[in-house]
């Protein structure tokens, strides 16, 4: 899918990322297969535990459309053709959020190519022994809060997010993590958080770790509040940078880093700019 054509779907695909009350089914998938006219007729299914979750016909223009709930964050999503059957086993999901994908499906030698795969999630908020796993470097990973908390983690609760990029935006805090949760966030490439609030706010014995995943390409690492700090930790917190090469800016309306007394924040040669 062509860039102009996503920008023009921004709009459309928040409404339906966000819409989903009531429902179960917080999932939605809208892809393309990019090559469709080489085959005949497409179905593409979502399968979990031996069990179809949803289905569709590729239009005429090479298009899905697949809704559905997931027990797991790993589903399959399985391309049948007149001539091949194709599987994505462990395809990594995440509740409310709508995934935008570009496929191109080969045949010799079978297989799937993702040319785009943007997850755009839903704020996350989540307590006790609950927990949020993306992990997928092909992928491009996008949370708008839309003024409020972008994530924020309470309890034992713990996120985890792999992705080629990370972009988390438009937030009020960037991510609060409380009491003894974690929240592991790991990019190929670029990892930014932009807030009004504190970019990071750790409390209590939380535990945040913001870097690189294990064979990035280009990483770097931005966090950015614009009316109050850019990482704000207090209690025995820690919030750990890990950027490639120092590639990381940490910047903050009052201070890039308020540090409390018995909290740790290492910044891994980060370059903080105050004010």
């Amino acid at each position: 899918m062509k860039l102009f054509k996503l920008l023009l779907l921004l709009p459309l695909l928040f409404v339906f990322a966000c819409d989903t009350g009531g429902s179960d089914k917080s999932i939605f998938i809208n892809g393309e297969i990019l090559n469709f006219g080489e085959f005949g007729t497409i179905e593409v299914e979502v399968i979990e535990d031996d069990r179809t979750r949803d289905s569709d016909d590729v239009d005429g223009d090479g298009e899905f459309n697949l809704n559905f709930n997931a027990d797991s964050g790993l589903v399959t999503l399985r391309f049948i053709t007149e001539d091949i059957t194709i599987s994505r086993q462990n395809f990594s999901v995440t509740d409310d959020s709508t995934i935008v994908l570009d496929v191109t499906i080969n045949q010799n030698p079978a297989g799937i190519v993702f040319n785009t795969w943007n997850v755009f999630q839903d704020p996350i908020s989540i307590n006790n022994d609950d927990e949020v796993i993306f992990v997928e470097t092909d992928a491009d990973f996008i949370i708008n809060g839309d003024n409020d908390n972008c994530i924020r983690t309470r309890g034992s609760s713990f996120v985890r997010i792999e992705a080629n990029t990370i972009d988390i935006l438009d937030c009020d805090e960037g991510l609060r993590a409380e009491d003894d949760s974690e929240v592991i966030l790991r990019s190929s490439q670029s990892l930014s958080i932009s807030s009004e609030s504190n970019g990071v706010r750790a409390r209590s014995q939380s535990v945040v770790s913001l870097g690189q995943t294990l064979n990035p390409i280009d990483n770097s690492v931005e966090v950015r509040s614009f009316e109050a700090d850019g990482v704000n930790t207090s209690g025995t917190a820690e919030v750990i940078f890990t950027p490639q090469n120092n590639n990381c800016t940490i910047q903050g309306s009052n201070d890039a880093v308020n540090e409390g007394s018995d909290s740790n924040v290492d910044t891994d040669g980060c370059t903080l700019v105050d004010g």
